[in-house]
């Protein structure tokens, strides 16, 4: 992130991809599960273009990344509490 707290500074058209993925996710009548599965798939995908050290980067920064992803997760299931309505894992 940089300094003002905004990731979409460092990479313009990450803002325009991630609506474009909400659009079809939201236009769907699949449950989180199947999205969680859909967007793994796709990160899967994605990553075997990339060499096997690439790879292990990819996967290693998202794991430093998933204690950020549960604190801002936990942030928007509060200002959101309609998503609960989807909720399907247990």
């Amino acid at each position: 992130m940089t300094e003002s707290g905004n990731r979409y500074d460092l990479l313009p058209d990450l803002k325009e991809l991630e609506q474009k993925i909400f659009e079809a996710i939201n236009n769907t009548d699949c449950d989180l599960d199947t999205i969680f599965e859909a967007l793994q798939g796709v990160m899967t995908f994605y990553m075997s273009g990339l060499c096997p050290d690439c790879r292990k980067n990819v996967a290693r920064t998202l794991k430093r990344d998933i204690p950020r992803m549960l604190w801002t997760a936990k942030k928007f299931a509060a200002e959101h509490p309609q998503l609960s309505e989807h909720h399907h894992y247990h």
